[in-house]
């Protein structure tokens, strides 16, 4: 005899702020009609949406725009079965998704975060130091997923002259760059203006200070921080898990966990997620099959001998490139 559904209390459409393992944090997007008037629902997924993921897995489906997994920033469709419980049914149609590639040898991707308007990639002027090669794979996703970056450079107060030339290489490519720090105050508020009427996700190592980042911009929010380790200045982990934090007035921002490495996943070639490429690529001889690596006449690499294009910049594609090809 098969199990009966639970009973229902009725349906709502809500906004998924927090996902720990089986359990799913969902804040309705309007007061549910003829509900408990709860601000947060806890929320399990349904059989039917689990069955689709576990197919999903087993067909190696690599396009996140139908990954099943319900991440934070989805808008979701509940079935309430008592007062603050609900089954997720439905994962409403996303706007834009942010994605990587999984650990290990897989290809498939993973879900950081959906519906989500800009990227701010944050990294540390030192403590730990940028590593500019993580930062261009956080550029090139988000050029790939149609959201827009901002990079935020943190601990302002520890800026070197090195540091500022390095800037300003993205600077010249068309990316808002917001120096900030924490300590100081310098930036703050022109990154809570940025990120105001916009759902707003935050990347970075671990230790490069977003949770201090966003207490300064809402201290209310009380992310944890933890102090950074004088004897290795490795950062340690402060947050476990991506949160949906609303900020005051409009905007919401969603804090992920601190990612050391960032495999990268687009359709297409790469020199297209790079501005200084993608308005060379058509001229290089062997357009549009140019790799930018041996070929003559490559008006990228010419662009490179010129310093036109940054030497760094140049062998993060090279990377990505092989990295991606090494997988098809």
């Amino acid at each position: 005899m098969s199990k009966s559904a639970p009973p229902s209390l009725g349906t709502f459409d809500g906004r998924v702020t927090l996902r720990e393992r089986s359990r799913v944090r969902v804040r309705p997007l309007l007061p549910p009609a003829n509900l408990p008037d709860s601000p947060h629902w806890s929320c399990v997924i349904s059989g039917a949406m689990r069955h689709d993921a576990r197919d999903a897995r087993q067909q190696r489906v690599r396009s996140a725009a139908v990954d099943t997994s319900v991440v934070v920033g989805d808008r979701v469709r509940c079935r309430s079965i008592e007062p603050g419980e609900a089954l997720i049914e439905t994962i409403h149609p996303r706007r834009t998704v942010l994605y990587r590639k999984s650990a290990g040898r897989t290809s498939q991707p993973q879900v950081l975060a959906a519906n989500v308007d800009q990227l701010l990639a944050v990294f540390a002027a030192a403590r730990p130091r940028p590593r500019w090669g993580l930062l261009d794979r956080y550029l090139a996703t988000a050029e790939a997923s149609g959201i827009r970056p901002i990079l935020v450079l943190s601990k302002a107060d520890l800026m070197t002259e090195d540091l500022e030339e390095e800037l300003s290489a993205y600077r010249s490519l068309g990316y808002r760059v917001i120096v900030s720090s924490a300590t100081t105050g310098a930036g703050i508020e022109e990154l809570r203006s940025a990120l105001q009427g916009k759902v707003s996700v935050l990347v970075g190592k671990s230790g490069v200070g977003k949770s201090s980042l966003l207490n300064a911009i809402e201290p209310e929010v009380g992310a944890r921080v933890q102090a950074i380790g004088e004897g290795t200045h490795k950062g340690r982990h402060t947050t476990t898990q991506a949160a949906w934090f609303d900020l005051t007035g409009e905007g919401a921002l969603i804090d992920t966990p601190g990612i050391r490495e960032f495999g990268i996943l687009v359709d297409g070639d790469v020199d297209q997620f790079f501005p200084e490429m993608r308005d060379r690529r058509h001229l290089c001889r062997f357009a549009p099959n140019c790799g930018h690596d041996s070929e003559p006449a490559c008006a990228v690499k010419e662009a490179l001998e010129d310093g036109q294009i940054v030497r760094w910049r140049y062998d993060s594609f090279l990377k990505l490139q092989r990295e991606i090809r090494g997988r098809s």
